[in-house]
């Protein structure tokens, strides 16, 4: 005989904490997959148009937000890019 008392239900509301922890995580991949990209690529110069299209959106940050430069210049130097 199973004591129902002991089962374990699934909490209500857990399923969006894990969707915005996933997306988050995905966001952060999006950005730091850029050091590897470009060593791939083996220069900025030499990057194909779909990776290009693919990146639009950090380009663009890069361009206008002076943080996202200062950050993407500190990490490319940290792939050996100098930009």
């Amino acid at each position: 005989m199973s004591d129902e008392s002991t089962v374990q239900q699934p909490r209500k509301g857990s399923g969006l904490l894990t969707y915005g922890g996933v997306l988050l995580g995905l966001c952060v991949l999006y950005v730091l997959s850029t050091g590897p990209v470009l060593k791939l690529c083996d220069s900025a110069r030499n990057v194909p148009d779909a990776v290009e299209t693919f990146y639009t959106p950090l380009i663009y940050l890069y361009m206008n937000v002076p943080f996202a430069q200062e950050f993407f210049d500190w990490y490319f130097k940290l792939w050996g890019f100098e930009v």
